[in-house]
């Protein structure tokens, strides 16, 4: 029987791609995510300030945006190490710098930075805002008048807001116009507030017990609270309690777990197949905040009893072989052997596992 040699090369290359399958990793609690935040890397001075105009990546991690910025050096004393940003460049302009960093959806992040002014020119209250993405902070106004440059009483100033994909533009710029002295920046910096990440896939069989797990991001401790999103209203989400989980009036199955790091589901058995994907995500709290996970889909399959005799003859040949890839291929829910919810070359290699064991 010839059936193994025809199997043998698509598991090799199942395994092969199974190889270069990346994992996803989560941030390590407490660290900056800006490159350069005190912006110490950079060209070297000329003069007291150097000009860079917008669009100018000539500091290491930034991008100048808007008119202009001033790269700072002796110029004025800096929060701390030797170099500093003055956000209205020379000439006459508002700008900023920019920054995409790397963020969990749903999470919250604290920005942190030190602002001063050196007055030259009016106005005398000089304002600035942070941007992530398309969410804007409030304005910052710094009013210092008469202060020399060698005591330029830096403050400390935060914002927090929340990811909405998995890298986030942040762009520091200046709201005061022609003014030769802006807002001043130094020390930035982005870290976890809190947040989760979950996984984006799991998979069931009908009637099976299911885990969900959420990986906390930021400092704990934590709290949670599951959610549901509902099956009608797509975004509209359902807080979740312990007990008989219903949907469209016909009892789903099971939650338990509402409130912990890890929600477990079991669907109903003898129940409807009518709604076979459920969105979930957790709710994560902790002292600095709120934020919610990416939402995780849970598909549920009739999963045959025995995955190697894949065409239910009571055989296990060749034609079982063809049987899951024409189903696979299509991407059907029955393919998924490994009930992790997805449809893949993970799903080929336990198909054949199982398969050259010559059943169940």
């Amino acid at each position: 029987m010839t059936v193994h040699s025809y199997a043998t090369p698509r598991l090799r290359a199942a395994s092969m791609l199974l190889a270069c399958i990346a994992t996803l990793t989560g941030h390590a609690l407490g660290q900056n995510l800006v490159v350069n935040g005190g912006f110490e890397q950079g060209p070297s001075m000329l003069g007291p300030f150097d000009p860079y105009p917008g669009g100018s990546t000539a500091i290491t991690g930034w991008t100048v945006t808007g008119s202009s910025v001033d790269y700072v050096g002796t110029f004025w004393t800096p929060a701390s190490g030797l170099r500093s940003i003055d956000l209205n460049g020379t000439p006459v302009g508002m700008g900023g710098v920019l920054q995409s960093v790397t963020t969990v959806p749903g999470a919250s992040y604290t920005v942190q930075f030190s602002l001063a002014v050196f007055h030259v020119t009016p106005p005398f209250g000089k304002t600035m805002r942070v941007r992530a993405d398309a969410e804007h902070s409030p304005t910052f106004t710094v009013d210092q008048p008469g202060r020399p440059p060698e005591a330029m009483d830096w403050t400390v100033r935060q914002w927090q807001f929340t990811a909405a994909d998995a890298m986030t533009e942040l762009e520091f710029y200046s709201t005061t116009e022609q003014s030769i002295d802006g807002p001043a920046l130094d020390d930035v910096s982005v870290v976890t507030c809190v947040g989760g990440i979950t996984s984006p896939l799991v998979g069931a069989c009908r009637g099976e017990s299911v885990s969900i797990a959420v990986d906390p991001v930021g400092t704990g401790p934590f709290t949670y609270l599951w959610q549901v999103e509902d099956v009608d209203v797509a975004g509209t989400w359902h807080d979740l309690g312990d007990g008989p989980l219903e949907i469209g009036g016909i009892e789903w199955g099971t939650i338990s777990g509402s409130t912990s790091a890890q929600l477990e589901v079991v669907s109903d058995p003898d129940g409807s197949l009518d709604v076979p994907q459920l969105h979930f995500r957790a709710t994560v709290t902790n002292a600095c905040g709120s934020a919610f996970t990416a939402a995780t889909t849970l598909s549920l399959c009739q999963c045959p009893a025995c995955p190697a005799d894949f065409n239910i003859d009571g055989g296990v040949d060749g034609r079982d072989v063809n049987a899951f890839f024409e189903v696979w291929e299509a991407g059907e829910c029955a393919a998924d052997v490994n009930h992790d919810g997805g449809v893949d070359f993970a799903d080929v290699e336990g198909f054949f596992l199982a398969w050259e064991a010559g059943g169940c």
